[in-house]
């Protein structure tokens, strides 16, 4: 699942998308590591059936390595809604391995850890909030 962008109405996408994309994402931190939760609109198809195109994702500060199972934002490019499949440490960087749920098997490769933006508590589907839970990684394939 990929966050819709944020671009003003009547702005030109081209021109203003990766400067409103930085200054988003330094308030999507700064509200998250004060312990706010941030709704973000998706589309895409990668997370069927856990999250659909235009639902809309919670998301809250995920201190620390992930859960696996967890369903988290990675601020790639795009940024993207995945579910975390292994976590772990080399040469003392966090590493992140994330698939969408529509393809368990496809892992997305390896993603920094400080990439990670939070971690999806909820989704909201057609005005109903519903909890997203973590799957056991006993039922993801092996990699």
């Amino acid at each position: 699942m990929t966050a819709a962008p944020s671009t003003p109405p009547g702005t030109d996408p081209e021109s203003s998308c990766h400067v409103a994309g930085e200054i988003l994402v330094d308030l999507w931190r700064d509200l998250l590591s004060r312990g706010l939760e941030i709704a973000l609109p998706l589309w895409g198809h990668s997370m069927v059936p856990t999250l659909l195109p235009g639902d809309t994702i919670h998301v809250v500060a995920c201190p620390g390595r992930p859960p696996v199972g967890a369903v988290v934002v990675v601020l790639g490019q795009p940024i993207f809604a995945h579910r975390v499949l292994a976590t772990g440490r080399r040469k003392g960087r966090e590493l992140v391995v994330t698939s969408g749920d529509r393809f368990p098997h496809r892992a997305d490769g390896v993603n920094e850890g400080s990439l990670i933006l939070g971690r999806v508590v909820a989704v909201t589907r057609e005005g109903t909030r519903s909890d997203v839970p973590a799957v056991t990684p006993a039922l993801f394939p092996l990699l």
